[in-house]
């Protein structure tokens, strides 16, 4: 009976938990009035990694960020494919964001008072095997490091520095007879990552964002 008690307790407590936890990053915060939210361009993320299984790794944060954003309503944001639209025109990378000038010019462009320039860091994988007896259990860590800086177009300031690093596992058991199987891809892996990463990066920004008292 008392574990039973233990057991209903532990469970509205984790309930209750995340209930404030949902809470705290959707409300916490409060909004802006409209004329006191920055313009806000979310850029496509550079990827410094070596690792090509995921070239559009870059625009698909960039989109990912942008739609984590709009919900705590402390700026205005600029709709991704017109920003993809004038860097296509305008034939700019990712790498060329950070040259002298280029933010100015790509932020006139499109009428934005704020830019968001990400980098993914790194994407590294770590393997680990362990046999017992006649099972074995492999293990597979995706690791993720992104970074972001939220820079104020009209005098290069940086407003904003958000760093975050999180890994997601994926295990396969093996034995003799049998295999038990929850092994996620790589793909899978590296989804569920960004949707953390950008998340937790959207609340730090929209935190740190201050309000525009130019208007």
């Amino acid at each position: 009976m008392y574990k039973i008690f233990f057991f209903a307790l532990s469970f509205i407590w984790l309930v209750s938990t995340a209930a404030f936890s949902e809470k705290k990053s959707e409300k916490e915060l409060g909004s802006y009035l409209f004329n006191k939210r920055y313009l806000m361009a979310v850029m496509p993320f550079e990827d410094r990694t070596k690792d090509k299984r995921h070239p559009e790794i870059g625009k698909i944060i960039a989109d990912q960020l942008t739609n984590d954003l709009f919900p705590y309503k402390r700026q205005r944001l600029i709709e991704r494919i017109k920003i993809d639209s004038i860097l296509k025109e305008a034939n700019f990378q990712q790498s060329d964001y950070f040259k002298e000038g280029v933010i100015e010019k790509i932020g006139n462009q499109l009428g934005a008072e704020l830019a968001v320039v990400g980098s993914v860091i790194d994407i590294s994988e770590k393997k680990k095997k362990k046999s017992i007896g006649i099972a074995s259990i492999e293990d597979t860590v995706l690791l993720l490091t992104l970074e972001a800086r939220v820079v104020l177009i009209k005098t290069g300031e940086i407003l904003v520095i958000s760093k975050w690093s999180g890994n997601e596992r994926s295990r396969r058991k093996r034995a003799l007879i049998a295999t038990t199987d929850d092994a996620k891809s790589w793909d899978e892996l590296l989804t569920g990552l960004i949707d953390e990463g950008s998340k937790e990066m959207a609340y730090e920004i929209s935190r740190e964002i201050p309000e525009n008292n130019t208007n």
